[in-house]
């Protein structure tokens, strides 16, 4: 098995005590190729001088994926400053710069994230803010954007849309996909493809099972793992790790009646054009 796990967060705490271990343990499953994924202000630069730092390991003895990383902020870790102010310049700028870095294949996790009470109108409108200055950044690198929607699905088709223009020129993922097969009709119109884990695999993924059947064909799906968390079953609740792709994998054979695992990993270059095979 040859597999791509578009969206990991293997500098998490939970692989403080084994992280080198999981990370030789994934490649010998099958996993040729990991993009771990920024999501906090202060993480780009640790991010990157991981994967340059595993990348190079690789270059005396291939023991590991080929690593690759994303940078941007998470709709829960946007700043209490708009993006067009001095502070807010000095962050996309920052980007921007980083971008060039051969390893830097996205511009993500952003997008709208309306889950709890805090999540007032104000706030709700600060992500939007920064959801469209990082859209326009990812124009500006020409990169794909890896997008965040929880509880947002009509602003986030509705704001990518509104930025279709330049949607169709660097394309994007929306990650952990969670809507109906009528919202994702609705951004199959556009260039995205389609972030699907472990929930495929729950007893109680049945609404994206049904989304996947009816409205989304295996030419628009990148595999991810979103770990350490989301563990497909039957490791549901245990800390996630790319090799655990493999079931996501077969249970996205039997709901498309055919093995596509290559087609998968072909669908994951399109999007991560500056991925070398």
């Amino acid at each position: 098995m040859k597999v791509f796990d578009t969206h990991t967060h293997y500098l998490d705490t939970a692989y403080d005590e084994d992280r080198d271990d999981v990370l030789k343990k994934i490649y010998q499953s099958g996993v040729d190729k990991v993009c771990v994924i920024s999501a906090e202000m202060g993480d780009a630069q640790e991010i990157q001088a991981f994967v340059h730092e595993y990348n190079n390991k690789n270059q005396s003895k291939k023991e590991y994926p080929d690593f690759y990383y994303t940078i941007g902020i998470h709709p829960d870790e946007i700043p209490p400053f708009l993006p067009d102010s001095v502070e807010g310049s000095v962050i996309l700028n920052s980007f921007f710069e980083q971008s060039s870095d051969k390893y830097c294949i996205g511009i993500g996790e952003i997008g709208l994230d309306y889950y709890g009470p805090q999540k007032d109108e104000t706030h709700k409108a600060l992500q939007k803010e920064w959801f469209l200055a990082q859209i326009n950044l990812a124009g500006r690198c020409r990169l794909p954007i890896v997008i965040h929607s929880r509880n947002a699905a009509s602003d986030t088709h509705d704001m990518l849309n509104s930025a279709s223009n330049i949607i169709k020129d660097i394309s994007g993922i929306l990650h952990c996909y969670s809507y109906d097969a009528q919202m994702a009709k609705l951004f199959m119109k556009l260039p995205l493809y389609f972030g699907i884990g472990g929930v495929v695999t729950f007893s109680n993924g049945k609404k994206l099972r049904s989304a996947l059947e009816e409205a989304i064909p295996y030419e628009r799906i990148v595999t991810e793992t979103d770990c350490p968390y989301l563990s497909p079953s039957p490791f549901r609740g245990k800390r996630n790790d790319s090799s655990n792709l493999q079931f996501v994998v077969e249970t996205l054979n039997e709901i498309y009646g055919k093995n596509i695992e290559a087609e998968l990993f072909g669908n994951a270059l399109k999007v991560y054009k500056k991925v070398k095979i």
